[in-house]
């Protein structure tokens, strides 16, 4: 799971199936520029969110991850867009969580909060 803005809700479900559910909020831009995407790897699955250069583009999280400074001409269109992701797996799955800005909260299955943390976003080197 990797997302780049807003909170991940981890809760254990019952049985033995998975759930993700992305919530998107947009405050300003063109939302369809960004999306919460599913990729199959060796090891299971992959769930990013990837913004986009174009609406149309269909590319899934390595592609998009690898080539996410290649725009238009350098021209990047202002976006305010947060993707809260709500997770259910069952006992025993395991999940790794990379997240830049928001929080990642663990629950029981009984909506009990188990634990949580939070990060703070990067500071790049001479920006304040």
């Amino acid at each position: 799971m990797c997302n780049i803005d807003g909170n991940v809700t981890m809760t254990q479900g019952r049985g033995l199936s998975a759930e993700i559910v992305a919530h998107k909020i947009v405050r300003k831009g063109n939302g369809d520029l960004v999306k919460a995407v599913l990729d199959e790897t060796a090891d299971g699955y992959r769930v990013c969110t990837v913004y986009l250069d174009d609406a149309r583009d269909n590319s899934g999280c390595n592609r998009r991850n690898n080539d996410h400074n290649n725009s238009r001409n350098g021209w990047h269109e202002p976006l305010d867009v947060d993707m809260p992701f709500d997770i259910r797996l069952p006992a025993g799955v395991a999940l790794t969580i990379n997240i830049v800005d928001g929080r990642i909260r663990l629950r029981s299955s009984d909506g009990i909060r188990k634990g949580s943390t939070e990060t703070e976003p990067a500071r790049r080197r001479g920006h304040h």
